[in-house]
């Protein structure tokens, strides 16, 4: 079975490394046939009870119907991005035992992959040649 969650270990060696300031988790999904998609609302819900116990705020930015990539062909059913105030919120809801307990088990029973990837503020400026348009 692919990797479906990050483990604490890794978790803590993001909070050690990541920058300060908020962060955004990119999320691709594909949910297991017979109800995965199901399973994942359950999912949520257990990271919202988390989340709330924390008192740390989950801002969704975009959730969606995911598809094809169209470079490689690799499908997805779902993406969301959340970010978080800061890597330390994120960290703490990971690790939270409402979330190992209760959320990672469903989001076994959910997923068949996923791709769950940090992000942080970045000037695009310093990438970017506004002269041109183009990266």
């Amino acid at each position: 079975m692919a990797k479906l969650s990050p483990t604490v270990a890794e978790i803590e060696t993001l909070r050690k490394t990541a920058p300060k300031g908020p962060v955004v988790m990119i999320n691709l999904l594909k949910f297991l046939p017979d109800g995965g998609r199901e399973a994942y609302k359950r999912y949520i819900e257990a990271a919202t009870r988390a989340s709330v116990d924390l008192g740390t705020e989950m801002k969704v930015l975009h959730a969606a119907t995911a598809g094809t990539d169209v470079a490689d062909g690799e499908d997805w059913d779902y993406v969301a991005v959340v970010e978080y105030a800061s890597i330390d919120h994120y960290a703490d809801l990971m690790v939270h035992p409402i979330y190992q307990n209760e959320a990672i088990p469903i989001r076994k029973q959910a997923l068949s992959k996923a791709l769950f990837m940090a992000s942080y503020p970045a000037d695009i400026t310093t990438i970017w040649d506004r002269g041109s348009n183009t990266p």
